[in-house]
């Protein structure tokens, strides 16, 4: 699907040196922000309905077919997703991803799962591909749900289930035909969101097609999501730094609070990167299906140096509302330097007055706060056991091993004043160097004004001899939740797999839960070189994790199921719903 390396340009890198040398400061600060015309338009309505898709024999995956016209920003894209291994490597050489000095951690057990734990096979590469008639890989997940029904968005294709008798209710929709785009547009990163406090539906997608590049969002009109949907489209090819652009918004990560509705971005331009950006819409006008009011915003880096800002991982919350102080305010976190390799700070951030989106005046206010935490280290490649590997013995090619992610953060969940999140990381466990996963909870306060804000909770996850890539947390509304990931390595083909979480004891001390056991190695297309530089197979970008009020928590990520593969790919996802109680 993407290709993972491309050359920097050397303006670029000379920025990079810039922003990594200063040495950052603990201190909260407001940040100044470049305000930008918010160049967004209503495109119409839709359904995610059983019809829509190309049907089209696969020939070869998308990856090996995008246009001239595309190619600049395609391949800029296929590599944004792990910009900080890039940069790392820029930096400090090969030996970037191999560091002398990891956390050491005591491994898990992997145990069956709790009683009452259920789930199914989701979407599949197989089925994505007959909707739209070219493989991709590896499935960028959106989860999204009132527990009632499910909607999973996979790359480009959509479907709606049941949440208890898992038929599918709607769908696979190819996500071109649902948002009224050019069928042969580049687009990817679909994302989703179920509002409690409005009952409405959100779904996300990156369109790198056309005269322009979009951000594309679709808003049901009932909390129905195999209903009617608003379609909207926010255009960025314009919005970066000046001189980067054209550009278009990398990997859009949603957030919510009482009043706004929040696109994260990373913008890249042809060559190089153009900045964070923040769309924030008026929840209350999207209910309504009318075109919002709406600001953009690029945070800049700040005076008392702080490394450059990426990947602002907006939060969500299990009620919808959010947090209320400053009138309203929506935290993001992200890690706090993507270009090193070992971090042992979180970056926090507010968006404080979102209550200006629903007055349709002003601008909100920016603040930012470095938390001292635990550390973490960019991830490794991860293996994988042994199996029959079809598509590699076709290509006369080995078993290939997963990419582990950068060391960017996954989603946010703010809970009862509290911002849950979690990263990949590279751990020492035992005499193996594998891949884990790094948790905080981090408590954000106000004094005078200022912001300020210290670790509550924090905490490693690992288990001997395998490794736990693309980690997520869903958090309920009293404090519950799990962390779900992939297991994979020696004893486990690619499996789904989650751990139980409180905010009083941390992570479950009894082990690790093999969700759905993976069948087969991963076989698919960008595991194998030379077209995919031989590196590591594409794997996750991102799991997904949400909790239904305090009754239960969803986990959806990646694995090798049981279902029927295509030629070029192999993946499959997984859904699963913990039912949790008071006591857990």
């Amino acid at each position: 699907m993407r290709r993972k390396f491309c050359r920097l340009s050397v303006a670029f890198i000379i920025l990079l040196a810039i922003a990594s040398g200063v040495v950052a400061q603990e201190v909260s600060q407001k940040i100044q922000v470049q305000s930008s015309p918010l160049n967004l338009r209503k495109i119409g309505e839709s359904a995610i309905t059983n019809s829509g898709g190309a049907n089209a024999k696969v020939s070869v995956p998308r990856g090996l077919t995008t246009t001239g016209k595309q190619s600049p920003l395609v391949t800029m894209h296929s590599i944004a997703h792990h910009w900080g291994r890039v940069l790392a490597q820029k930096q400090l050489g090969s030996a970037a991803l191999q560091p002398r000095t990891l956390p050491s951690v005591t491994p898990l057990p992997v145990i069956a799962p709790d009683p009452g734990f259920s789930g199914f096979a989701a979407l599949t590469g197989a089925e994505q591909a007959s909707v739209s008639g070219f493989d991709l890989e590896p499935p960028d997940q959106g989860l999204c749900t009132d527990g009632k029904v499910v909607l999973e968005a996979i790359n480009v294709a959509a479907s709606v289930y049941d949440a208890t008798s898992h038929k599918v209710l709607a769908g696979p929709v190819y996500l071109n035909n649902f948002f009224g785009v050019d069928p042969n547009d580049f687009t990817s990163d679909p994302r989703c969101y179920y509002d409690p406090s409005t009952q409405r539906w959100f779904v996300t997608l990156t369109d790198l097609g056309g005269p322009t590049t979009d951000l594309l969002l679709a808003v049901s009109q009932s909390s129905d999501p195999t209903g009617s949907f608003s379609l909207y489209a926010i255009e960025t090819i314009n919005d970066g730094f000046f001189g980067v652009c054209p550009c278009f918004g990398d990997q859009p990560l949603l957030g919510s609070d009482n009043n706004g509705f929040y696109i994260s971005t990373n913008s890249y331009g042809a060559v190089f990167f153009g900045g964070a950006q923040i769309y924030a819409l008026s929840k209350f006008a999207l209910e309504l299906g009318i075109t919002p009011f709406g600001v953009h915003i690029t945070p800049l880096l700040a005076e008392g140096g702080l490394p450059e800002p990426f990947s602002l991982q907006p939060s969500i919350s299990p009620d919808g509302h959010g947090a209320p102080e400053n009138g309203g305010t929506e935290y993001f976190v992200s890690s706090y330097d993507i270009g090193s390799t070992t971090n042992n700070k979180v970056s926090v951030w507010a968006m404080t007055d979102t209550d200006t989106l629903d007055a349709e005046v002003g601008i909100p206010g920016f603040t930012t706060v470095a938390v001292s935490t635990e550390t973490y280290v960019i991830p490794g490649v991860a293996s994988q056991k042994a199996g029959p590997i079809p598509l590699g013995k076709s290509l006369g090619q080995p078993e290939g091993q997963l990419d582990g992610d950068d060391q960017r953060m996954q989603q946010v969940v703010y809970e009862n004043g509290n911002l849950w999140a979690s990263v990949g990381t590279a751990l020492q466990v035992g005499k193996n160097t594998l891949d884990g996963a790094a948790y905080f909870v981090i408590n954000p306060s106000w004094h005078n004004g200022a912001l300020k804000a210290s670790v509550a909770l924090q905490g490693y996850v690992a288990t001997a001899n395998d490794n736990l890539i693309y980690p997520a947390i869903g958090v309920s509304e009293n404090g519950n939740g799990a962390m779900v990931f992939t297991l994979t390595g020696p004893d486990y083909f690619p499996s789904a797999a989650y751990i139980p979480i409180t905010l009083s004891s941390g992570v479950a001390a009894s082990g690790i839960r093999l969700a759905a056991a993976g069948t087969k190695p991963d076989d698919g297309f960008t595991m194998y070189p030379p077209a995919f530089n031989g590196y590591a197979g594409r794997w996750g970008d991102y799991s997904a994790a949400v909790a239904v009020g305090d009754d239960a928590v969803w986990i959806a990520t990646e694995y090798i199921g049981p279902k029927k593969r295509d030629k070029f790919t192999n993946w499959g996802t997984f859904i699963g719903v913990l039912p949790l109680s008071d006591g857990d």
